[in-house]
């Protein structure tokens, strides 16, 4: 595949959030074209990420107040190399199967909160206060994505199966949503939307603030683990009710020609 020799040009975003939109992508780009003419690949940032990856995970294990501030800061670093990787390998013409498959993998594995990066909060926050609570929270919250994950299967299997290929995303191409002057119902979804895109970071802030929230009366992990648990549960009973819903509409037009 021939690469790109132009640099990209600067330019404005329009994504899924205002943080996104001005700081994150633009930080990402301004990498991107940092990094132009190395011999650097978008695999290797990949490979670079997922090692800051681990580290912070390791560090928000310590359970201390040292790890906890590190950590959140290197996986900031961590989240900012997941945008320059794939923009870099658009810009660069470098995507592949592999690139996409390792973005899936590494996202799955490290930087979910039912996965090892919610598990290694939980410890560390069970770690430095010895209450299970933390624990059984990331529980509530990896079988209720495991339901998600169920009920989108179930209720999308013919969707799913007529996809033969890894996508590589492109996040250009995302729409910006706006909170305000949408409308109140328009709004209202723009803002669970947001939420529910950025909960782990909801999730990592409550980390940040975690010793200090303690010393004040508020526990934001626990609540982070609150608002996650309530976002995913409520993904797959939404589903359910869809999926009863379409079930119900099928037996009434099967009853109907059965009448005929």
């Amino acid at each position: 595949m021939e690469q790109r020799n132009t640099k990209p040009e600067r330019k404005r975003f329009r994504q899924e959030d205002v943080y996104t939109a001005y700081f994150h992508r633009p930080l990402a780009l301004e990498i991107v074209r940092l990094l132009w003419n190395t011999n650097i690949t978008a695999n290797q940032i990949t490979l670079f990420r997922v090692i800051l990856n681990i580290i912070s995970l390791i560090l928000f294990a310590q359970g201390t107040s040292f790890g906890f501030i590190a950590g959140f800061f290197v996986f900031q670093v961590h989240e900012i190399l997941d945008s320059v990787d794939g923009m870099y390998a658009r810009y660069k013409n470098q995507t592949s199967k592999r690139g996409a498959f390792y973005e899936y993998l590494f996202d799955g594995l490290f930087s979910t909160s039912y996965g090892l990066l919610g598990l290694s909060i939980a410890y560390g926050a069970y770690h430095a206060t010895g209450d299970m609570l933390y624990i059984w929270m990331f529980i509530i919250v990896t079988v209720a994505q495991s339901m998600d994950r169920e009920f989108y299967l179930f209720f999308h299997r013919d969707k799913i199966c007529q996809t033969k290929e890894l996508h590589n995303i492109d996040h250009d191409s995302e729409e910006f949503a706006q909170i305000f002057g949408v409308g109140f119902k328009r709004g209202v979804r723009n803002f669970l939307y947001t939420v529910a895109v950025w909960k782990n970071e909801l999730l990592l802030w409550g980390v940040l603030f975690f010793f200090w929230g303690k010393e004040h009366g508020i526990d934001f992990i626990f609540w982070a683990f609150v608002v996650h648990a309530l976002i995913l549960n409520g993904f797959w009973i939404k589903r359910a009710f869809e999926g009863y819903q379409k079930a119900k509409r099928i037996d009434e037009e099967n009853f109907e020609e059965r009448d005929r």
